[in-house]
């Protein structure tokens, strides 16, 4: 175990914001040293670097219910999911690429973004959830200087709103608020946009408390719940191999890294205030395996609402945390023990 690395935070590392984040789950996202998320109707874009912080021009207003940054293998966007669809932008926020609807099967339906992400391996398609249960595959092409995106396919395996999406190169993971998992395999030789890109191969019956959020590492599937508690998840056999009672209160958010000697982690951060890094185990056998709490912090009188890993000019690993009405984000920088 990585016991070489921990972090720390020494009551003074933050980063100020003008606009504090909206109590939403997930509610914060990196792309290098970029860090956006949603404040009610606007989408904040900060730079950790050099302490920019911009509100994203949006020309007609609307709830942004997700914020998330994708990229793929020749360019990289900020997703923002709002009602009846939703909007991809330069990283910096910037500049509108394209708007694309999101329409339910059923017309009286309220219908909302929550949940993207796209599949790994150099692929264009990237998946997107509502609040109907259905995931949304759409294939991301360039049409001359612009940008061509086409709907691929509507899946409904879900009855209840999409909580969180998360896929690798391997598999694709969702959630919903009615606690269902449902997973797929990923067919990496289809072809862009084919019917057969992904399988639905294992749904995890539903249990008594909303998914919150997803981490998937290739053949494992970290799950966070509203219980507090994370689930290891075997991809390939559809099987939950540990369970861990991880907080007191929901799990609002979680981060994956790989550590500089190769062993991956997640960060999690939850309502009861306190951050955590745990262990990803490589192999997890048959009668389950050993999940190791790395670090943990609390911090009062914040209700937490996402976390990053995001990696800086000496490549050491920090950790980042957004809180609901917080006017800045609490920073924990990584320090090594060897």
């Amino acid at each position: 175990m990585p016991a070489c690395v921990t972090w720390t935070r020494d009551g003074v590392m933050t980063h100020s914001l003008r606009q504090t984040p909206s109590l939403n789950n997930n509610n914060l996202s990196c792309f290098g040293t970029y860090l956006a998320y949603a404040k009610g109707s606007d989408v904040i874009v900060t730079n950790f670097g050099d302490n920019k912080l911009m509100t994203v021009p949006f020309s007609d207003k609307a709830q942004v219910f997700c914020v998330k940054y994708l990229t793929f293998s020749d360019v990289s966007l900020l997703i923002v999911g709002m009602f009846d669809g939703f909007q991809a932008w330069t990283p910096e926020g910037t500049r509108l690429l394209f708007f694309h609807p999101v329409r339910p099967a059923n017309e009286d339906d309220i219908c909302f973004v929550r949940g993207i992400d796209n599949i790994k391996g150099g692929r264009a398609e990237f998946l997107v959830g509502d609040s109907t249960g259905a995931v949304h595959t759409f294939l991301l092409g360039n049409a001359g200087r612009g940008f061509n995106v086409n709907l691929v396919k509507n899946r409904r395996e879900h009855g209840e709103a999409i909580s969180d999406i998360n896929c690798s190169s391997k598999y694709a993971v969702t959630g919903d608020d009615g606690g269902t998992l449902c997973v797929y395999s990923v067919n990496q030789d289809a072809t862009p946009g084919g019917h057969n890109l992904m399988t639905k191969t294992h749904e995890l019956a539903s249990s008594p408390f909303p998914v919150t959020s997803l981490k998937v590492f290739e053949s494992y599937c970290v799950a966070s719940f509203t219980s507090g508690h994370l689930r290891y998840i075997d991809l390939e056999h559809g099987e939950v191999k540990v369970e861990v009672a991880a907080h007191s209160r929901s799990i609002t958010g979680i981060s994956g890294s790989k550590l500089p000697d190769g062993t991956m982690v997640c960060a999690t951060a939850s309502e009861d205030s306190v951050v955590s890094v745990w262990s990803v185990p490589e192999a997890i056998g048959e009668r389950g395996g050993e999940v190791e709490l790395l670090f943990s912090d609390k911090i009062l009188d914040k209700q937490l609402t996402g976390i990053c890993f995001v990696s800086d000019s000496n490549q050491d690993t920090k950790i980042i945390a957004s809180s609901f009405d917080c006017d800045h984000l609490d920073v924990w920088d990584e320090i090594n023990n060897r």
